[in-house]
C-alpha cells in the first residue's frame, strides 16, 4: 500500500476565518446598520478577541457564555470565542433570568460577554456563578462596576493569529434548546461535524462568496448559525439585523 506524498490536514473554521481575513482584504464581512467591517477587519478583530481570552486564562475547551443583542459585536464575540479554541455558548435572551443562570452554570462557563440591556441580569446571579473570574465578566455599552469594558479591552489586545491548534472532535459551540418543556437543555457541537452541516448546507444553496446572508433572528439561534457559517465559510457577508421588523427587512432585501 503508497503512502500519499503529501498529507494536508483538512482545516476547521477558525484557520478558514483567518484565510478569508487575509485573502479577501476589504472586502465586506460583516454589516449592521452603519458599520462595516471588512474581511481584514473581522479577522483582526476576531484574533484580537480570541488573544484577549487566553490572557485571561481561558485554555481551549472552557466555555464562553454570550448574552448580546444582535450587532457587529456579537459576531467578532462569537467567531473570536473559537479562533481562541474556546467553545461559544449563546443564549437565548427570551429566556427568565433563571433559565439563563441555569444555562451559565451547566455550562460551567470561564467568561461571560452581554450587551448593556443584559449586564444587570447577570450582575444579580454573579455570585451564584463563581467558575467566571472576576475579569471575565465583559459589558459591551454602559455596564455595572466590576465589569469589564469590552471596546477599550478589545482595543488593547494583540491582533497576531492566535494560531491555536484544534482538533476535529474539540467542542466548538453549545446550542440550548428553548426550554419549552422544562430546563433547556444543551447541544454540544464538534468543530468537524459543525463544519460538514456548513459544507453541505452551502453545496446544497449555492453559496459563494457573492452570498449575502440577512440575519433577522437573534445570533444565539441555530438557523442563524447556520446562515452564518455557511456565509463565512464561502467569503461572503453577513447582514446582522439588530431586531426583526418586517419594513425595515423588505428595504434591506
Amino acid at each position: 500500500m503508497s503512502t500519499p506524498w503529501f498529507d494536508a490536514p483538512a482545516p476547521l473554521l477558525p484557520e478558514i476565518l483567518a484565510l478569508n481575513g487575509r485573502w479577501l482584504g476589504r472586502k465586506p464581512a460583516v454589516i449592521c446598520d452603519d458599520q462595516v467591517l471588512s474581511w481584514a477587519d473581522f479577522e483582526q478583530q476576531t484574533s484580537q478577541l480570541a488573544n484577549g481570552l487566553i490572557a485571561l486564562g481561558i485554555v481551549p475547551g472552557d466555555r464562553v457564555a454570550v448574552l448580546m443583542e444582535n450587532s457587529a459585536e456579537m459576531m467578532v464575540v462569537l467567531f473570536g470565542i473559537l479562533r481562541a479554541g474556546a467553545v461559544a455558548v449563546p443564549l437565548n435572551l427570551m429566556v427568565a433570568d433563571a433559565g439563563i443562570e441555569a444555562m451559565v452554570g451547566d455550562a460551567e462557563a470561564r467568561a461571560v460577554f452581554a450587551s448593556a440591556e443584559h449586564t444587570g441580569r447577570l450582575e444579580t446571579m454573579r455570585d451564584r456563578l463563581p467558575r467566571v473570574s472576576d475579569g471575565a465578566w465583559i459589558g459591551c455599552g454602559d455596564c455595572p462596576n466590576g465589569w469589564t469594558a469590552y471596546s477599550s479591552w478589545l482595543a488593547e489586545q494583540d491582533a497576531s493569529d492566535p494560531a491555536v491548534v484544534l482538533s476535529d472532535d474539540a467542542e466548538c459551540n453549545i446550542i440550548y434548546s428553548s426550554g419549552t418543556t422544562g430546563m433547556p437543555k444543551g447541544i454540544v457541537h464538534t468543530h468537524r461535524r459543525r463544519l460538514d452541516w456548513f459544507y453541505d448546507l452551502a453545496i446544497a444553496l449555492r453559496y459563494d462568496r457573492a452570498a449575502v446572508n440577512l440575519c433577522s433572528l437573534g445570533l444565539y439561534s441555530n438557523i442563524s448559525w447556520a446562515g452564518m457559517g455557511c456565509t463565512l465559510l464561502a467569503g461572503g457577508t453577513v447582514v446582522v439585523m439588530r431586531a426583526f421588523d418586517p419594513r425595515d427587512w423588505l428595504e434591506q432585501v
